[in-house]
């Protein structure tokens, strides 16, 4: 016999419209080749539609993450230490658009 099926609690979706923003907290574990621990951290993320996402990494190490319709850019310490424009990376359309639709 198979188990019973675990149905997932109704959840109401509202989407996000143009002023609101999505604030909240997130705790990540990732699994990583030649690692035995999983690698754990947390942070806070904002997402407003139209504008992008801010994902900012607390722990173990800070770093923010910035996506907007310009493109991709991180910061470690307060110091910029990656900047993509979206016309270099042809997916950031397709994920903003995903994100921002959320």
């Amino acid at each position: 016999m198979a188990p019973p099926a675990l149905a997932a609690p109704a959840i109401e979706v509202t989407p996000l419209v143009k002023g609101q923003s999505l604030r909240g907290r997130f705790e990540q574990q990732r699994f990583l080749q030649g690692f035995q621990a999983p690698l754990k951290s947390s942070g806070t993320f904002v997402l407003s539609p139209g504008l992008g996402l801010i994902w900012k990494t607390e722990t173990p190490f800070a770093l923010t993450t910035v996506m907007s319709p310009a493109g991709l850019v991180q910061e470690v310490g307060g110091r910029e230490t990656m900047r993509l424009p979206s016309a270099r990376i042809p997916f950031m359309s397709k994920l903003y658009a995903m994100l921002g639709g959320a």
